[in-house]
């Protein structure tokens, strides 16, 4: 009997282990997600270059990273990787994409949002 029910946690294992290479990419694909944040209503400036845009976006982003964060922590090291979604359309601002070195780090700045509508530059952000 007990031989058995070894048996039967070994093949579970064994399959468990399986579908868990198998969905690797799966897997992989949530976790990236969670480390990103996408925020609305910051104003784009026209930059003629792709590696000008990633600058000014990451000019951008660091002070509003900042402005959630508490002043112990330096919010621009925590910061992996800044663009825009979309095609850019003249007058018309595209959803920044922040995202995260760590999933951690993503979900503190979340829990913190409510900190910018106190302020009055980041109000409608």
């Amino acid at each position: 009997m007990k031989q058995e029910e070894e048996e039967r946690k070994n093949n579970l294992e064994k399959q468990v282990i399986q579908v868990l290479k198998s969905k690797e990419n799966v897997v992989r694909d949530m976790v990236e997600k969670k480390k990103g944040v996408i925020v609305f209503g910051l104003k784009e400036k026209v930059s003629t270059t792709r590696k000008d845009r990633v600058k000014e976006d990451l000019k951008v982003a660091r002070p509003i990273i900042g402005e959630v964060e508490d002043d112990n922590t330096e919010s621009g090291e925590e910061i992996e990787e800044v663009f825009r979604l979309g095609k850019y359309q003249e007058g018309k601002d595209r959803p920044m994409k922040i995202k995260f070195k760590t999933q951690v780090a993503a979900t503190r700045v979340l829990e913190k949002t409510w900190k910018l509508a106190q302020t009055e530059k980041y109000k409608k952000v």
